[in-house]
């Protein structure tokens, strides 16, 4: 964290991401703050955890992207 906190380029996740209808990611937070990666926050040691039912686009925030932008898209 805190080299992101110093401008650094840190590749932590992927900005964009793509998946089928079915499947699940889960992202984890090992790290000592809460993190914003799209339309997930993650606190501090939690995993979150999401399947994916419907074909469609989740476009939001990402605070561990030097971009600050993380996509996820649900292809059939």
């Amino acid at each position: 964290q805190a080299d992101l906190q110093q401008g650094l380029h840190v590749d932590v996740v992927p900005d964009r991401i793509s998946v089928h209808v079915g499947d699940t990611i889960r992202i984890r937070n090992d790290d000592d703050v809460a993190a914003q990666v799209g339309v997930f926050n993650v606190a501090p040691g939690v995993t979150v955890t999401m399947r994916f039912t419907e074909v469609g686009r989740l476009e939001g925030y990402c605070s561990v992207d030097p971009d600050g932008r993380f996509v996820i898209d649900v292809r059939a």
